[in-house]
Order: structure tokens, then C-alpha cells, then sequence
């Protein structure tokens, strides 16, 4: 039975993980979360030698692990809790090497927590008004290892781009030392479409100049690579935003939506909010397939929400696989729903900056910008630092 926020490794990602560990004879190896074990199986394989301990809070859970691997440590313990190290019978900072593949969940920063952010070298997330388990994992992780110890943990996307967690990503660089990333398939893991990476840190390791950025395939395979300036991925830290950004056709700078007054807001309500009301409203199925002018309704505005009307630029702002649809309002007018943009310039920049999110570039660069676990995000900061390829 899957469990809500659960998603169990599969073999391939779990070799894969395991492989990029630097140490070759680790004498403690911890896998905190161990679920059905996969992270344990590859672990096992490729350190024999090594004491692994694996430590699973859901007791069915924890039956499985000691009967598939009953020449393991393997524990039914609370893998957050504050005295982890001493409920396992171990030294702090004890571990050689961690494995992880962490629940996904969202709750609210407690105080509590705070001395485990301090402990890891992660101050930052001290700051954060709602954490997900992954960052809860991740700290917990780092100050288990000992000093040079290695990390090799999944994480969601939006650890690795959202703008409001680059304080955490500043101290991990700024504090330990990023020795890889892997971006992985959107169907690596089952009962979701999540995008994830492989983190691979060494606890207050000498931060390296570069740091390699990998995609992954569905075999498990690295196949292409491309290094990073480490200080550049205080910014972003996914395969995906580097490709795009290396790759890029070298063009002149225009102007930025910014700079031109662009005026960007999303709608108010979501969709059903309307539906419920019989109200008239433009959402993300409405845009058409390619980049062109829509026509509104030309019926009287009733009821409260943000409206589109001639002129405007609508602009896609959430979905897995709508971003980057784009249209202008020809005619009438309509509600917007939550996942659109409403997008308005001055009237002699309209169609340029309609022609350059509906470009080949335009729609690169919102691909590449786009963020997130499930479904993709454009923010409203990066689209006010889109700039046109041609000077006004």
C-alpha cells in the first residue's frame, strides 16, 4: 500500500546514488527512512564490509527490512527526532557515508527544529516558515556524518530552484562542499510525476571551484554532464537551467519586462470558484495550441476576480505541461483563473513582447525557468527579468 508523501526508490536510482559516493570503504553507512530497502540493497552491495543501519519509523515497514536484511542495524525510530544518535547506540557525528530518500511532506517550522539547522552548518532554514521533510532530512543527515562525511540524497526541484530556498543553498555552499547533482526523470519514481535530483554533499568539505551538473535517464545512466561556477548555484542548481543557460544563441540584450513597466498579475480564484458561480472565465486549457490573439466574451463583467480584456497578454503560469502557452486578447473580456498571468505593457511594446514569449527563444527560456515538484511554475520575479532579444 503507498503511503501519502512516499515514494520508493527504485533499483536503478538507488545504484545510481550509491555509485557517486566518493569513499570507497566506509565503515558506517546510514540510510534514514529506509522504506523497502532499495537504498540498503545497492549500499550493501557495493560496501560488504561495511555496518549499515537503516532506520524505518512505519513498523510493517521495518518487519520487511529485518526480514530481507537481517544482518543489518536496522531500527523502528523516529528518523527526526532530536536524540537519534543516542536511541541508536552511536557517537554523534558517527556516520561515514548517508543514503537518503526522504518523505515528502509539508508542516510548519517549529522551534524545536532549530538546533538541528544550527548543528547540520543550514542556519538559514531557521528562517523558513514552512519546511518540507526533505529539508528536515537533509540537516539531519549532515549532522549525523562526521566531518568529511558524504551524503547522497533525493530531492524535490524546488529545493534545488525556488528563490525561497537560496538561503539554504547558500549555505550549503557556503558551509559544505556540493561534489555533484543528478537530475532525474519526471517517471523515475512511481504514483508520481515529480521532479527530482540527486544532492551529493561532503559535511564542511572544502568547496570545490566547480561543481558537475548531470542529467540522468530512466536506466540510471548519466548522460550528458556540464560544470557549474559553485557560487552560480546560489541561483539554481538544476541540469535543466544550465543546459538552457550554456547553451543559449548569443543575441543582444533588450529591454526586460521589468524595466519596461510591465504591469504582471495572476488571477485571484481558482478555477472551480468560478465553475461553481456559472461565471465566464479563461484558464490554462483555454489557451490555444500555438501563440495567437483569443477573443473574449463579450458579455457584461459580474462578480469579484482579476479580468483580462483587449490588449492583454495571458501567459500560462502553472501546469505540467501548459508552460509556456501564451495568447494576446483581441476582443471581450473575461476572468482569469490562479494558474494564468495577466500581462500588461504599454500599447507600443505589446505585440514585441507578445512575439518574444511566443518566440522559439521566448519559449526555451520559460521552459528552462520553469520550477517545481509536480506541477511547473513560472514566478513572477524571473518573468520580470525576461528580456526581449532586441533593443526598443
Amino acid at each position: 500500500m503507498h503511503e501519502p508523501g512516499c515514494y520508493y526508490t527504485q533499483a536503478q536510482v538507488s545504484e545510481l546514488l550509491v555509485a557517486q559516493i566518493q569513499q570507497h570503504q566506509p565503515e558506517r553507512v546510514l540510510d534514514l527512512g529506509a522504506g523497502h530497502g532499495a537504498l540498503v540493497k545497492a549500499a550493501k552491495s557495493r560496501w560488504p564490509q561495511a555496518t549499515i543501519h537503516a532506520i524505518e519509523p512505519n513498523g510493517q515497514g521495518h518487519a520487511f527490512l529485518r526480514m530481507r536484511f537481517p544482518e543489518i542495524y536496522s531500527q523502528r525510530l523516529n528518523g527526526l527526532d532530536l536524540q537519534l544518535a543516542m536511541q541508536m547506540g552511536i557517537e554523534p557525528e558517527a556516520i561515514d557515508v548517508a543514503v537518503c530518500n526522504p518523505p515528502y511532506l509539508h508542516f510548519k517550522n517549529r522551534q524545536e527544529y532549530q538546533s538541528v539547522f544550527i548543528s547540520a552548518g543550514l542556519p538559514s532554514c531557521q528562517k523558513l516558515q514552512r519546511l518540507t521533510t526533505d529539508v528536515l532530512f537533509l540537516a539531519q543527515n549532515l549532522r549525523l556524518l562526521r566531518n568529511g562525511g558524504e551524503l547522497g540524497i533525493i530531492v524535490p526541484d524546488g529545493l534545488l530552484t525556488n528563490k525561497c530556498f537560496q538561503l539554504l543553498r547558500e549555505d550549503l555552499l557556503n558551509n559544505h562542499q556540493i561534489f555533484g547533482i543528478i537530475q532525474l526523470p519526471e517517471n523515475v519514481f512511481s504514483h508520481t510525476e515529480a521532479r527530482t535530483h540527486i544532492l551529493l554533499v561532503r559535511r564542511n568539505g572544502v568547496a570545490a571551484d566547480k561543481v558537475p551538473v548531470h542529467l540522468a535517464d530512466g536506466n540510471g545512466q548519466i548522460v550528458t554532464s556540464i560544470n557549474v561556477k559553485a557560487e552560480s548555484l546560489v541561483e539554481r542548481m538544476d541540469f535543466q537551467f544550465w543546459h538552457w543557460l550554456f547553451n543559449r544563441p548569443v543575441s543582444p540584450k533588450g529591454a526586460s519586462l521589468a524595466s519596461l513597466g510591465a504591469d504582471i498579475k495572476r488571477g485571484q480564484f481558482p478555477k472551480k470558484h468560478y465553475e461553481n458561480l456559472h461565471l465566464k472565465f479563461f484558464h490554462t486549457s483555454n489557451f490555444p495550441d500555438s501563440p495567437t490573439g483569443v477573443r473574449l466574451s463579450s458579455g457584461k463583467i459580474e462578480g469579484a476576480g482579476l479580468v483580462a480584456c483587449k490588449g492583454d497578454i495571458l501567459l500560462a503560469r502553472v501546469g505540467k505541461r501548459c508552460i509556456g502557452k501564451v495568447a494576446v486578447v483581441t476582443r471581450g473580456q473575461e476572468f482569469i483563473t490562479d494558474c494564468v498571468y495577466r500581462i500588461r505593457v504599454p500599447l507600443e511594446f505589446q505585440q514585441k513582447v507578445f512575439n518574444a514569449l511566443g518566440s522559439e527563444s521566448g519559449q526555451r527560456w520559460l521552459k528552462a525557468y520553469a520550477h517545481g515538484v509536480c506541477a511547473q511554475v513560472i514566478s513572477k520575479a524571473d518573468l520580470l527579468e525576461f528580456q526581449l532579444s532586441e533593443k526598443l
